[in-house]
């Protein structure tokens, strides 16, 4: 029997750590409200239907309905985490009666999927998987313990075993986390045989020998293969392995090194790429990083790590991904529409929600929520209460109870308070930012006294050298500062501004990369600042930005000024899935008045491609007739005026009669221009 790993950092039980009203309380309280508004019935419904009992309540629509990568399972280990961090009856209540409802449809084999054609059963057999370990470990749920095994007898003879490499829509590299987490919870050796099948071997020992992944193929899903490395660390959790240990510390750095933006965001269209590709689809995309879901695999990724090496570094991913991910996030829609994709196009950036309701991310936004205290602190196998992360909260020991207040980051005071309830000893230690690695003062505020400490920079820590007392206050200062991060090393642009873990935006008519210096704070308005100058530009952290408002976050002056497709004007009816408009109503059309000596149409061809018929300044263009036909989806389609006369031009592209030949359809759409100047 393999020996488990020793854990150098221990969780804390996971109703200790309540947080304190604040800009995060807040959100996280908004998100599980929309988690429990959505109706039971609802949820339930494909399922009743596919098992042929009554099955009242509405579609839900989009991935939902159409059994798309399904989200029923993350909204299971949402609940499951809600109902435990908080103590939360409803969401408990809403648990066991979704799990209720869900299991009277299991079919006799253990078919548990929402319909008789899901795209794909790898994945979603590993998030039910994931939602009942939670119900078990969270909540206690014998009935998820039960349905667990059913579930497993189906999943053990019919899922695919070919295990292919590289890029794979049925993710089945990410099964082994929560098969290990499921042998953890019930203690049935059945889930840690099913977890081996499913180790990810030939990637893992890419990163463990420290080899280029991009030897073995070209591109990667990016969520998914940060996700598998969770299944790394529960491998290295139960076997103790050195290998494990290694691959999980050298995939971090590198992709530290390589993958990461200065938001902690990574993948544009949801690919690891070598670096060359990665600069241009920067350049391109206007999906460059799959927010939610990219936020909770970091979430529990340097957990792990946490657990394993004991260092606090890891936790400055994390600090960015709370403010510059989920905090940077527009709410969710009632119909299930989300933020999906972070946008930091050098030509012009905006936030807007996904167009399809309920997609993966809609599943992962209230699990990462949900999980938002237990980043904040662990406890040391020395005892010591170790602080990970700034935000307001209360956190309860069997010694006592410390409270953090602070409105960090817009500003970097912090306080401590500290009441013991016995005379056991307590030690704390506090993460040492990346972005602070100077000396920061520790101060007893009852008597002024500067408590001692030492900084450990090697793992990123700052101890406390004495105990704290009974009822003692502490206060520190984190060194705040403007800086700028370069997106690559080996050239001066694009870079993003940055004020500790905050990444900032700029609203400007054009690519604008001010000085540090000719920043000034703007009165009244907290992280927002003006350039000298530059009346007409604004500096703001960017989970400030709101939705529709035009901004860039990767700042190069040499960038092609872009504009998004949801700032257009339409006539007709048109449909805006993100990332695009799209139509085929004959007459529908678009316009855009610009300044400039041409203009670029951004879109894709399809198999269902229409024609248009372009016009500027309302005169036939050059070129006055094109088509988006296509053999295949989504491919590259760019239409381009040029040598126009400086100065306002208005472009108008309609939806012309006719089908191009071999067309399916006469579709239209726009992701936006590009302006020639």
């Amino acid at each position: 029997m393999p020996k488990p790993a020793t854990d150098r950092l221990n969780v804390l039980p996971y109703d200790a750590i309540t947080l304190i009203d604040g800009p995060l309380k807040r959100m996280r309280d908004t998100i599980k409200a929309d988690l429990l508004r959505i109706p039971n019935d609802d949820l339930l419904k494909g399922f009743r239907k596919r098992a042929g009992l009554a099955a009242p309540g509405k579609d839900l629509g989009g991935w939902y309905t159409d059994d798309t990568f399904h989200i029923f399972g993350q909204l299971l280990s949402a609940l499951a985490r809600f109902a435990a961090s908080d103590h939360d009856a409803a969401c408990r209540g809403k648990l066991d009666a979704l799990i209720r409802g869900w299991a009277a449809t299991i079919r006799p084999d253990g078919y548990f999927f929402y319909s008789d054609k899901p795209n794909t059963f790898h994945y979603t057999y590993e998030k039910v998987v994931g939602g009942l370990v939670d119900a078990i470990v969270f909540t206690k749920s014998f009935a998820a313990k039960r349905h667990l095994a059913t579930i497993t007898n189906w999943a053990e003879k019919n899922l695919d075993r070919s295990r292919p490499y590289g890029a794979d829509p049925a993710e089945w590299y990410t099964l082994s986390e929560n098969l290990y987490r499921a042998a953890d919870a019930t203690n049935d050796e059945r889930y840690r045989r099913f977890a081996r099948i499913w180790e990810y071997t030939k990637y893992w020992d890419a990163y463990a020998y420290k080899q280029d992944i991009h030897t073995l193929a070209p591109s990667y899903h990016a969520y998914s293969h940060i996700n598998t490395l969770c299944g790394t660390a529960m491998a290295y959790s139960n076997s103790g392995k050195a290998l494990y240990l290694a691959t999980l510390v050298n995939a971090y750095e590198y992709l530290q090194s390589k993958q990461f933006y200065s938001t902690g965001g990574y993948g544009p269209d949801e690919a690891l790429l070598p670096l060359t590709e990665r600069r241009a689809r920067v350049e391109t995309t206007h999906n460059t990083f799959e927010t939610q879901c990219g936020t909770w695999a970091a979430f529990k990724l340097t957990r792990y790590l946490h657990r394993f090496t004991g260092k606090a570094n890891y936790a400055d991913w994390t600090e960015k991904l709370i403010w510059n991910g989920l905090a940077a996030s527009i709410p969710t829609a009632p119909d299930g529409r989300v933020f999906y994709y972070a946008d930091y196009n050098p030509g012009l950036a905006i936030k807007t929600l996904y167009g399809a309701p309920y997609p993966c991310c809609a599943g992962t936004r209230p699990m990462a929520a949900a999980d938002l205290p237990a980043q904040i602190a662990m406890l040391s196998a020395e005892n010591e209460l170790c602080i990970l992360q700034f935000i307001p909260c209360s956190i309860k020991l069997k010694t006592g109870t410390l409270r953090i207040k602070t409105d960090f980051p817009a500003s970097g005071k912090v306080t401590l308070s500290w009441s013991a309830n016995s005379d056991q000893k307590q030690y704390i230690k506090l993460r040492l930012p990346a972005w602070a690695r100077e000396r920061l003062a520790i101060i007893n505020a009852n008597t002024r006294r500067v408590v001692p400490t030492s900084i450990d920079k090697t793992n990123g820590w700052l101890l406390l050298k004495s105990p704290i007392e009974r009822d003692v206050t502490l206060e520190m200062t984190l060194p705040l500062r403007l800086k700028t991060e370069a997106f690559d090393t080996l050239k001066p642009f694009p870079v993003t501004l940055m004020y500790g873990p905050l990444a900032l935006a700029i609203r400007s008519e054009r690519p604008l990369v001010p000085n540090i210096t000719s920043l000034r704070p703007s009165d009244g308005e907290a992280l927002t600042w003006h350039v000298a100058g530059h009346p007409d530009a604004l500096v703001r952290a960017f989970h400030l930005i709101p939705e529709g408002e035009p901004y860039r976050l990767l700042l190069d002056p040499t960038a092609k000024q872009q504009v998004h497709h949801t700032q257009l004007r339409y006539t007709g009816q048109w449909q805006n899935p993100s990332p695009w408009h799209f139509t085929n109503e004959i007459g529908a059309s678009v316009s855009h008045t610009f300044t400039g000596t041409g203009i670029t149409w951004l879109g894709y061809r399809f198999d269902d491609g229409g024609y248009a018929d372009v016009t500027i300044d309302g005169k036939p263009a050059p070129t006055p007739r094109t088509d988006q036909f296509g053999p295949g989806r989504q491919l590259p389609f760019a239409y381009q005026i040029t040598g126009l006369p400086r100065g306002p031009h208005t472009i108008t592209i309609r939806l012309a009669p006719g089908t191009p030949p071999g067309s399916k359809d006469h579709f239209l759409n726009i992701a936006g221009f590009e302006i020639i100047d």
